[in-house]
C-alpha cells in the first residue's frame, strides 16, 4: 500500500476549531481553516482535503485531549 500520509492538526474550542496539514515532504502546515465545532466539518474538512492530496491520502489526526476534545474523540 503506497499512500500520502497527511498530518491534521486541530485546535479544538468551544466555539470552532482551526485545522490545518502537515506533509514531511513539504514540511510546513498548509491549507489552515477554521470551523464550526462539530465533528461533522472535520469530515468535511478531510474530504476536501482528499481533493488537494489525492485519494490514496491517510489522515493521522492529532487534537489537544482537553474537556473540549471529547466531541471528537466520541
Amino acid at each position: 500500500m503506497n499512500c500520502n500520509i497527511v498530518y491534521v492538526g486541530i485546535d479544538v474550542h468551544k466555539e470552532t476549531f482551526s485545522l490545518c496539514c502537515y506533509t514531511n515532504e513539504k514540511e510546513q502546515a498548509e491549507c489552515p481553516q477554521k470551523v464550526d465545532a462539530h465533528y461533522s466539518k472535520v469530515l468535511n474538512y478531510l474530504e476536501a482535503m482528499c481533493f488537494h492530496y489525492g485519494d490514496d491520502v491517510m489522515f493521522i489526526c492529532g487534537y489537544e485531549a482537553g474537556c473540549l476534545g471529547f466531541t471528537l474523540y466520541h
